[in-house]
């Protein structure tokens, strides 16, 4: 009998107390629920339905069965009392389902079914582990592939791998984070084409340039190949030439003219010039004075002296001591 179900049906054969035989007479129950105390039926007042042969039907409430274990006893007027003990199934709880009058799916081996959607305690874990899950794909396979790619462990708390192939474009400028590139990841042989742009300063040494430099360089270590568009003033000077660095092969033919010169320049290399030594002390101007009072400057004679006065006759040159028309000495004036 299902535990607290109404609707329910119990019977037993009744016997002739006289002679045994099928009793068809009225017949009572009484109603004992967890060996409580006896009531009679509340149903018709316990009136039971002969169906025949003296066998009676006794149809109890639902409260009649909400016991554990029910005993119905049936009497009557001259028949042998009986009584029929029920256990009661409950209709939820051990081997039952969930909602009152559903039956519990079991397989055609006998096993009971497992509704994966009904499973108790959601929330926690389920060990699963002599249960092989699939679907169209094998989770298993797939599973194990995955982990056959991955490391095995991680570093310092991330998966470390490495890229086989870069697809083309994807380094850009933002990719690339500040300060990146610094000396120590660019090789030494690596060289740059060209830049675009200005380059606001570089440190360390500039092996070569080929091309040309539009700005001003403040210096080179090296070679620059192709031509420099300007010097910033003062940026040649003395100690910029090696010794021996300006010769006649490295002055193009007409590259020193007139126009090339300022009149300091002009000067200064006149003045080079006639202040050169070319004769005992005597440098190339003091020379020229002499050879000009000698050749065309005045002269007067006095005895064995004979002087000779300057172009511009201010001053004596030349004041010589002349003896049997020889000249034996003559101080020089030349200041």
């Amino acid at each position: 009998m299902k535990k607290n179900v109404s609707s329910q049906k119990v019977g037993c054969q009744m016997c002739s107390a006289t002679d045994g035989s099928a009793f068809t007479g009225s017949v009572t129950v009484y109603v004992t629920g967890d060996a409580g105390t006896q009531a009679i039926g509340s149903v018709g007042s316990g009136a039971c339905t002969h169906e025949g042969n003296g066998y009676h039907t006794y149809a109890p409430s639902q409260a009649e069965t909400n016991y554990d274990l029910v005993a119905f006893t049936f009497i009557g007027t001259g028949a042998i009392p009986t009584t029929v003990q029920l256990y009661t199934i409950p209709t939820t709880g051990l081997l039952a389902p969930t909602v009152a009058d559903r039956t519990l799916d079991v397989s055609s081996g006998g096993e009971a079914g497992i509704d994966w959607a009904n499973v108790g305690s959601p929330t926690t874990t389920l060990n699963l582990s002599g249960t092989t899950v699939k679907t169209a794909t094998d989770v298993e396979t797939d599973t194990a592939d995955i982990q056959s790619r991955i490391p095995a462990a991680l570093v310092s708390g991330r998966i470390d791998s490495s890229v086989g192939a870069m697809a083309s474009g994807v380094l850009t400028a933002t990719a690339i984070a500040a300060d990146a590139i610094t000396d120590a990841k660019v090789a030494s042989d690596v060289t740059i084409a060209s830049v675009t742009g200005a380059v606001g300063s570089v440190t360390g040494a500039v092996g070569s340039v080929t091309g040309n430099v539009g700005g001003s360089v403040g210096s080179v270590t090296g070679n620059v190949g192709g031509s420099v568009g300007s010097v910033a003033t003062g940026g040649i000077s003395a100690a910029s030439f090696a010794a021996g660095a300006i010769t006649s092969t490295v002055i193009a033919t007409g590259a020193v003219d007139a126009d090339a010169l300022t009149t300091d320049a002009v000067t200064e290399i006149a003045a080079g010039i006639l202040g050169a030594t070319i004769e005992g002390s005597y440098d190339l101007s003091e020379c020229i004075k002499v050879i000009a009072a000698g050749m065309g400057g005045k002269t007067s004679v006095s005895g064995s002296t004979v002087t000779f006065r300057n172009l511009s006759d201010p001053k004596d040159v030349i004041v010589a001591t002349v003896v049997s028309n020889e000249r034996t000495a003559g101080p020089f004036d030349v200041t």
